[in-house]
């Protein structure tokens, strides 16, 4: 049974735990210093990987892959939308702390990064984007040797051949590690390699627009119903979907599923190719690689549609595993964010911790022969076993409410245990019991004692965060990255 604790109590577990695992991270885990890669798939649902096609996995490659892995199974976005979750990503803060919270914003310079410390490690690190909110000129080229972004030119580019896909993300990472990865990579040869690899690959096949291969979209309405009205609708829009309906009601909200599990069908697919091609590389022979996303998307659960508005379970929650070649598979159940993923890496490559970091290593949650100790510490301190007490889960929007991608639903969350609290941008309150409610259809009264409590400590946390590194930093966007961004169904970009 899980052990009730206080918010405040809470909030002691997770500094004590800070100093516990701090004092951990002095010993070694690794002898040698692993590749690392990050494929992040833009806006992919914490529940697509589950989803069945005709009795067979919607993605082969990634729940076989996942299987190997050790899978975070409820894993959370500090945002709902890609620049603020990726820039806490690689800061381990956040939004409120490393202020990217506008298409203006710039990752502060003041702010490091996981990619800035690996780099101090002696990585060599490149980067392969498709999203161009994510360039260069909003900060996130930090710590990256090669940092390189691929977008259509323009809205009519993109309606004529695409969003850029994974195939030529491929063929130039192909190329940089011709250039970059002279040494094969075993992990004896990686001995006398000063070089290890990290590479951080940025995929928008699910992200709106839906332009899948026909086939995959064949594939898949001819495992669902109504395949024939669905074939005349998609005769009717070319076969591609340039943005999310307007109209969700009927034959296009199961359009949207169906075009968005072809995407998530052709990425898995890219991906197993690029898996084997890094093999005959030798690349993985000695390697972590971490498969999520930004953040996910809504379908119409609680009337909210697409993402960046709104902090409901389908926009927040993300897939999260870690395959590697000394990690051993298994499924965590603890609640965690994705603010813990940099120091997760920084701690598994041996290099130094994030300084101002808010996001904890999870290393405690899969390496027990490693960190028995202090269970059993904390066990006896607390009497509670500590990945029960793993979370608060913190996400947020800002307080501005007309919000980048329209008017903000909502403004921050808060998830102890079991128990969600949203504060809207109206000033109001939503509280959940995710154990009996994870479809959050049934608000708790906010009177409630237990609830006040939860608001109270949500408030506490987020005034922690008050304090920034540095200065508020902006930039004017550019007209031709304007057009791009428009491509990408993010209106007038303002």
């Amino acid at each position: 049974m899980p052990i009730a604790m206080s918010p405040a109590r809470s909030v002691i577990l997770i500094l004590s735990l800070g100093a516990i695992l701090s004092l951990n991270g002095c010993h070694s885990i690794r002898r040698v210093q692993p590749n690392i890669f990050v494929f992040l798939i833009d806006a992919l649902r914490a529940d697509r990987l589950d989803q069945e096609i005709g009795g067979k996995p919607l993605a082969p490659f990634l729940h076989s892959l996942r299987a190997q892995s050790i899978n975070f199974e409820r894993a959370y976005a500090a945002a709902p939308w890609t620049m603020p979750s990726l820039a806490s990503l690689w800061t381990a803060r956040y939004p409120s702390q490393h202020q990217v919270q506008s298409f203006h914003a710039v990752l502060p310079a003041s702010e490091v990064t996981l990619a800035e410390q690996l780099k101090q490690a002696g990585y060599r690190t490149g980067a392969f984007d498709s999203n161009i909110l994510v360039n260069p000129a909003a900060g996130f080229a930090q710590g990256f040797d090669f940092y390189g972004v691929w977008a259509p030119a323009t809205a009519e580019e993109t309606k004529r051949i695409g969003k850029t896909r994974a195939p030529l993300l491929h063929q130039k990472l192909g190329a940089w590690l011709d250039k970059n990865a002279t040494v094969t990579q075993t992990a004896a040869a990686s001995e006398s390699n000063p070089t290890p690899l990290f590479v951080y690959m940025h995929y928008l096949e699910t992200h709106v627009p839906f332009t899948p291969p026909r086939e995959r979209v064949e594939r898949i309405l001819d495992a669902r119903p109504n395949a024939a009205e669905k074939r005349a609708a998609l005769d009717g829009i070319g076969w591609n979907l340039l943005a999310v309906p307007r109209d969700q009601t009927g034959i296009w909200q199961s359009l949207l599923e169906d075009l968005y599990d072809a995407e998530v069908a052709t990425i898995d697919a890219d991906l197993e190719g690029l898996f084997k091609e890094l093999q005959r590389r030798h690349l993985l022979d000695n390697a972590i690689v971490v498969v999520t996303s930004d953040h996910g998307e809504g379908w119409g659960e609680n009337a909210f549609y697409g993402h960046g508005r709104a902090l409901y379970e389908p926009v927040i929650r993300v897939p999260l595993f870690f395959w590697g070649t000394d990690l051993a598979p298994q499924s965590v159940q603890t609640r965690v964010s994705l603010v813990d993923v940099a120091p997760t890496l920084l701690e598994l490559a041996n290099a130094s911790a994030l300084p101002e970091a808010r996001g904890r290593s999870l290393t405690a949650l899969f390496r027990a022969d490693r960190y028995a100790g202090w269970r059993a510490q904390v066990k006896r301190w607390f009497g509670a076993n500590p990945t029960q007490m793993w979370s608060p889960i913190y996400a947020e929007l800002g307080r501005d409410p007309k919000g980048p991608l329209g008017p903000n639903l909502h403004t921050c969350a808060w998830i102890d245990g079991d128990s969600k609290i949203i504060e809207t941008s109206a000033h109001g309150i939503l509280a959940f019991d995710l154990s009996i409610d994870p479809e959050e259809k049934q608000p708790l009264p906010v009177t409630a004692e237990s609830v006040q409590r939860q608001i109270q400590a949500m408030q506490r946390f987020s005034d922690s965060l008050s304090t920034p590194i540095g200065p508020d930093t902006t930039r004017t966007i550019d007209p031709k990255v304007r057009e791009q961004m428009r491509a990408l169904d993010y209106g007038d970009s303002d």
